[in-house]
């Protein structure tokens, strides 16, 4: 039968909900009047209705529904790493190590892993791989599971993720209701509740339409950071062309070497340097002559 405040179906003749934990309907060996089973068997398709789904789901659904929204995260974070390469040049200016960098990088990505999930499962029970998959998150007394209760479970999904969702896998094995560690904790449980046609159809061209304008906008970034990257490099060598270029200029002045010029300039002002000596040297060189030639004269 199925539990009247959860909706999940209970098939083993348990007195309470294995989920919820609350008392079910006292079954009864006698056959009940028809008006009272059409009563009991509307009862019971209302309790399933109102909480969408009739058993717990099963382990690869949710590990397709992972999937899925692996792919999509995967999309998202490839186009917000396309954009903080434009910026690299400023993200260099802050003097940040490489472990930094890497620890800032693995924050921001496990950021965003833990927004998607909070918010699409508090606010509608279920993400977009869930959605497609046609799972549900809902609170055991019923209904959604509120932000509260989706940041509890999502927290814990660090936990249950170890190693590659192994832990949180055999928690959910050898649990009634196929709960891992999260679940426990925010009082949660995933059930099955296929959507609609419609809606299954909408959030599937949602999911491939995010995904293909994700692949743009990253290529169409890397492109750019391609092309940003080439003019620098440009601009870099055009700057030490410049100054070899005037070295080059400089190096040669009318047709004649620099050397060369400097050579001239050199030895014609040892010949001055030359040309005064001796000249001094003969203004002070003729009295002393004409002194000492004087006697002999006389």
């Amino acid at each position: 039968m199925y539990c009247p405040y959860c909706g999940v179906k209970n098939d083993r003749g348990e007195s309470e909900c294995f989920i919820c934990g609350k008392k079910l309907p006292a079954l009864t060996d006698a056959e009940p009047p028809a008006s009272s089973s059409r009563r009991s068997k509307g009862a019971q398709r209302s309790g399933a209705s109102s909480s969408g789904a009739a058993d717990p789901a099963r382990l690869g659904d949710r590990f397709i529904a992972i999937i899925l929204d692996t792919i999509f995260l995967g999309a998202l974070i490839l186009v917000i790493a396309a954009v903080v390469s434009l910026r690299w040049s400023m993200i260099e200016g802050l003097g940040l190590s490489k472990t930094m960098l890497i620890a800032a990088a693995s924050g921001a990505a496990l950021l965003i892993v833990f927004l998607y999930y909070w918010l699409l499962e508090g606010a509608f029970g279920a993400t977009m791989g869930k959605a497609m998959v046609g799972v549900r998150v809902l609170h055991l007394g019923g209904g959604l599971p509120g932000m509260r209760s989706s940041a509890v479970r999502n927290l814990l999904r660090v936990i249950d993720a170890l190693p590659f969702y192994l832990l949180g896998f055999f928690v959910a094995v050898f649990s009634r209701g196929k709960r891992r560690i999260g679940d426990y904790a925010a009082k949660t449980v995933v059930l099955e509740q296929p959507p609609t046609l419609g809606s299954r159809i909408t959030v599937v061209c949602l999911w491939f339409v995010l995904i293909a304008a994700a692949v743009w906008a990253t290529w169409s970034y890397a492109l750019l950071s391609s092309g940003s990257r080439s003019a620098t490099s440009a601009s870099r060598a055009s700057t030490r062309a410049v100054p070899f270029s005037a070295r080059r200029a400089s190096h040669t002045s009318n047709g004649t070497p620099a050397f060369a010029r400097s050579a001239m300039r050199s030895r014609s002002a040892n010949a001055a340097r030359t040309a005064r000596s001796a000249s001094s040297s003969c203004a002070v060189g003729t009295p002393k002559t004409a002194i000492t030639a004087s006697p002999m004269n006389f």
